[in-house]
């Protein structure tokens, strides 16, 4: 891991749904990237819990 400067962190830093992520200057767009990646693999999952939810209250009905 690369070691910054506070005053570089600080400028670097990401408000991200209320969590801070702290990361060099350099590497910001690979650090909003990631979090894009993240942020479509929970939608994906949370599709698929709702599916699965709606499968599990059919099933319990029928």
């Amino acid at each position: 891991m690369n070691i910054v400067t506070y005053t570089k962190a600080v400028r670097s830093t990401y408000i991200t749904h209320n969590c801070f992520v702290y990361v060099p200057a350099l590497s910001k767009l690979a650090a909003v990237r990631q979090l894009e990646k993240k942020r479509i693999k929970l939608e994906i999952l949370v599709e698929n819990l709702r599916k699965r939810q709606k499968q599990l209250v059919s099933s319990i009905a029928g």
